[in-house]
């Protein structure tokens, strides 16, 4: 433990006027994280019950669909060779999502006019075509799986009646147009005989318009994601929320909690000392001063604790393990100058910190300390008191 500090403080960033945080690297995010693990548990917890419960509670959408298949209107022009061709499918769909045949099938639904419903169906309503071919696939949603077959076949029915008067009145001007053409023949006319069997032939053919291929079905499953996908989705989103709450709560926490927010806020190098005995803590904090001075010289150094009561086992420690030192414990002073001059015979001064201390207010005194002539380390240590009263 002792290598892995002294690497630590060779590292050591001087402070300036107003200090520079270095950019943290992966694992040291990583470690601010599972530090924190419950508050990453706790969010994402609640992220995914929240994304559940609305799942839960929201309306239930279903979509229902019928197949229309579109026959070409027949005309004078394509009497007795009418193709699929003849069918212009985007006009068809346009048609099929029009106030007019909306109107229509809302008259077949309630019985009565309902403008509420029209615009329901035209708001809910979408109407497409495979790719070359004449057939419409009219999708109607709606918050029931009844109602959204209801409508769907409603709407079918709707347009194919729309499209019926609509062939039916084009097949009877046809009729007239080439009655009147025959009128204005004289008997004896070459092309006379061939209008009439087109005329025989166009009032002999039936307008018809399409059919329902396949009628709209109660949808078994509601559209949209299901709850498996809402619990996926709301513990991942969890997790990420998570992971950025904890390194929140880490930045802007009120206590000290861990030795690198220390150091990050004074750019003082910081021995970390959390959950350790005084005999580790005390080792750790030996190595960083070896680093500093080399433990063969002799030195004098201040043990004082910020909570204002000096642990007799740390200082013992120090003793113990420092020979060539003289370590005595120093109360830390009410003012910052009676602090500054009362250090200034040491030549460092190991600060026990506990982790439960003030943030800001450890950083505070400690700036005012490094600003000194003794070199400060600073150790956080969550056994500062053990051997009070």
């Amino acid at each position: 433990m002792g290598s892995s500090t002294k690497s630590h403080f060779k590292r050591r960033r001087k402070r300036t006027g107003s200090h520079e945080t270095a950019p943290l690297e992966i694992s040291q995010l990583v470690a601010r994280v599972l530090r924190r693990w419950p508050t990453v548990l706790l969010t994402a917890l609640i992220i995914l019950a929240l994304v559940v419960l609305a799942s839960l509670l929201a309306p239930r959408s279903y979509t229902a669909t019928a197949s229309v298949a579109v026959s070409p209107i027949v005309t004078a022009s394509n009497v007795g060779g009418a193709s699929a061709n003849d069918v212009d499918m985007p006009t068809e769909i346009a048609t099929a999502t029009s106030r007019v045949v909306a109107e229509r099938a809302a008259q077949d639904l309630v019985d009565a006019e309902d403008q509420d419903l029209v615009s329901d169906l035209l708001e809910n309503t979408e109407v497409g075509s495979p790719s070359q071919s004449s057939v419409l696939r009219i999708n109607v949603t709606a918050n029931s799986a009844d109602t959204a077959s209801e409508r769907a076949n409603a709407l079918a029915d709707a347009y194919l009646a729309d499209r019926q008067e609509t062939a039916e009145s084009r097949a009877g001007e046809a009729a007239d147009s080439l009655q009147e053409s025959l009128g204005d023949m004289s008997s004896d006319d070459s092309s006379r005989q061939s209008l009439e069997e087109t005329l025989v032939e166009l009032r002999s053919a039936s307008p018809w318009p399409g059919r329902i291929i396949s009628a709209a079905l109660p949808p078994a499953a509601s559209t949209g994601p299901g709850l498996s996908a809402a619990i996926l989705a709301g513990a991942l989103g969890g997790l990420m929320l998570g992971l950025v709450a904890a390194l929140i709560r880490d930045r802007i926490a009120p206590r000290v909690g861990y030795a690198d927010r220390l150091e990050d806020r004074v750019g003082i190098a910081t021995v970390n000392a959390t959950n350790e005995p005084a005999h580790v803590a005390v080792s750790d904090a030996v190595s960083a001063l070896d680093d500093r001075f080399g433990l063969a010289s002799k030195g004098r150094l201040a043990v004082t604790s910020l909570n204002g009561t000096t642990s007799e086992a740390m200082v013992d420690e120090f003793n113990h393990q420092l020979t060539t030192w003289t370590v005595t414990a120093t109360p830390m002073a009410q003012s910052r100058s009676d602090v500054r001059q009362t250090l200034q015979s040491y030549d460092a001064v190991a600060v026990l910190v506990d982790p439960r201390d003030g943030l800001d207010e450890t950083a505070q005194l400690l700036a005012t300390l490094d600003r000194g002539s003794a070199s400060i380390l600073p150790v956080v240590w969550d056994r500062t008191g053990e051997d009070r009263s």
